[in-house]
């Protein structure tokens, strides 16, 4: 037997090679680095997450109001300035909002604020009651300590006041100094602690309204993640839709379909306890 029919009854005798299916294949960046098997798994599995961010459908973006998957920083508890911890969102269940000004803001500021507050709330048919009041000597000390005679720290004045009101109720408040951080921002809300704070002088309904959604617990803005939502009819370009909550509405101050549909699924998330926040 010749070296050539060796080599060839070696070839025929050896069993062709079977092809290894995509999800086992090794993902090679270079002949020197590739993917383990442990962060090939981990991509498939957090791909969808990813894009889910980027794009959606509305059944699931209703859902993920629901269930908190689109609004995490909805989750996280506060602090007081004592050091003491208050669960997110632990006002609810008072479904109470009170809306006052700072001393020697004007009655027309505080009066579009309130008025705006309550619309948004009109416009998701809670069953919440928004109430002008004047500022107790409590709330007045807080805002004497957060004010400065040229800004406003809207943190130092969450903390004072979550020790003293607690989660009795949450607040919307109207100051007449420009934020600490960021100084160029017309109202700051944050739905945790339960409070929103607008600038005197930027004040107007819709103002009122944005920062009341906000407050309500839709922490983002129409133009941010996810990108395009399948199901609502919006501008493909973020940039260019023009609704209520834009960072900088333009011209139309409705309130988006994708925004409404957000806090409404949020509140009916929050039913799962029991209680009941729609009319």
């Amino acid at each position: 037997m010749t070296d050539t029919q060796a080599v060839q009854d070696s070839t025929e005798a050896t069993p062709p090679t079977p092809k290894v299916p995509w999800w086992k294949q090794e993902i090679k960046i270079s002949e020197k680095r590739s993917f383990s098997k442990f962060t090939r798994w981990l991509l498939i599995i957090t791909l969808p997450f990813i894009l889910l961010n980027l794009f959606s459908v509305k059944p699931l973006w209703e859902v993920g109001w629901r269930t908190r998957l689109y609004c995490l920083s909805n989750l996280f508890p506060v602090r007081s300035a004592s050091g003491a911890k208050f669960a997110a969102g632990a006002w609810m269940p008072s479904k109470r909002i009170v809306v006052y000004g700072a001393p020697g803001v004007k009655d027309d500021a505080i009066a579009e604020a309130h008025e705006g507050m309550r619309k948004i709330t009109e416009e998701i048919g809670l069953d919440v009651t928004v109430e002008r009041t004047s500022p107790s000597p409590e709330a007045l000390a807080s805002l004497q300590a957060a004010t400065s005679e040229t800004s406003f720290d809207f943190d130092t004045f969450m903390k004072r006041r979550l020790d003293d009101r607690g989660s009795q109720y949450a607040e919307m408040v109207v100051v007449n100094r420009p934020f600490t951080d960021p100084d160029w921002a017309w109202g700051l809300a944050y739905f945790p602690p339960g409070l929103a704070v607008l600038q005197e002088g930027k004040t107007d309904i819709n103002l009122g309204r944005h920062e009341g959604a906000h407050l309500l617990g839709y922490d983002k803005h129409d133009d941010e993640l996810p990108w395009i939502i399948f199901g609502y009819q919006e501008a493909l370009i973020p940039g260019d839709r023009d609704t209520l909550m834009m960072l900088l509405p333009k011209s139309r101050n409705t309130l988006s379909p994708r925004a409404h549909d957000a806090i409404v699924n949020f509140w009916r998330g929050a039913e799962r306890d029991g209680r009941r926040y729609f009319k």
